[in-house]
C-alpha cells in the first residue's frame, strides 16, 4: 500500500540546494517522524526514483486535476496559464508532491520552468518571492547551480527582515500559486503541510 512505500526524505532545515536526499523510510514511518517535530521534508520531484511508487496510484490524478483547475482559472484569463500547456504532453516528470512537518523549507533558489504551479492540500505555507530582473542585478549569485532546471544561493531570506523588493505570500488549503520564471523565492511550511505542484517548459519556438 502507498502507506508502506518508500521514501527518501531531504533536509528540510538547509539553505543549501535539495538535489540529494539521502534519509530513507516508508511513508508509515515518516508520517510518525513528522508527529515528533522531525526537520526532515519528503518531495518528490523531477524523475525522482521513489516517485514511482506512487505514480500510478496518484500521479495521473494529480496531472489530470490541476490541469482543468488551472483551465478554469483566472491564470488563463490573464495569460499566466498559456493555451499552448493544453496540447503538450504532461508525464510523472511534470507534477511534484511535498510532505514536511512545521519548520520545514526550501531554501532560495529559482527555477527555469516556465509554468510553476504550487497548490496547498493541507497546512499552511510561506512564500517569499523576489523579482530576478534588474532591480536586483547582481544581488544574488548561484551557489549550485542544475544547468537548464535551477540555481540555489545559499542565502537566507526566510529569517530576518524581508529584502528588498521581497513579496511575502501565505497560502492556506486550497490556495494555489503561479511562481514566475526565474524569479528567486523560498518556501517555509508554518504547520504540517502537503502540498503538489505542476511544472513545464513551452517550448521556445512556440511561446508568445
Amino acid at each position: 500500500s502507498t502507506i508502506d512505500s518508500p521514501v527518501q526524505l531531504c533536509n528540510g532545515n538547509t539553505n543549501d540546494d535539495d538535489e540529494i536526499c539521502l534519509d530513507h523510510s516508508t511513508m508509515k514511518e515518516y508520517i510518525s517522524m513528522i508527529k515528533n517535530g522531525s526537520m526532515l521534508y519528503l518531495k518528490y520531484e523531477d524523475e525522482d526514483p521513489f516517485k514511482k511508487y506512487v505514480q500510478s496510484e496518484i500521479g495521473d490524478k494529480v496531472l489530470k486535476y490541476l490541469r482543468g483547475a488551472l483551465r478554469a482559472s483566472p491564470l488563463r484569463e490573464n495569460g499566466k496559464y498559456s493555451t499552448a500547456y493544453d496540447d503538450m504532453v504532461f508525464n510523472e516528470y511534470n507534477w511534484a508532491f511535498w510532505l514536511g512537518g512545521n519548520g520545514t523549507s526550501t531554501s532560495m533558489h529559482y527555477d527555469q520552468d516556465s509554468l510553476n504551479f504550487l497548490w496547498v492540500v493541507e497546512g499552511r505555507k510561506r512564500i517569499v518571492i523576489i523579482p530576478n530582473d534588474e532591480r536586483t542585478h547582481g544581488t544574488y549569485s548561484c551557489n549550485s547551480n542544475f544547468n537548464g532546471h535551477s540555481c540555489w544561493t545559499g542565502v537566507d531570506i526566510l529569517t530576518g527582515p524581508l529584502p528588498q523588493y521581497a513579496a511575502e505570500i501565505e497560502l492556506g488549503p486550497g490556495d494555489g500559486i503561479m511562481i514566475p520564471q526565474m524569479d528567486w523565492h523560498a518556501v517555509q511550511n508554518l504547520e504540517p503541510t502537503i502540498a503538489f505542484g505542476l511544472r513545464h517548459n513551452i517550448p521556445k519556438n512556440i511561446r508568445s
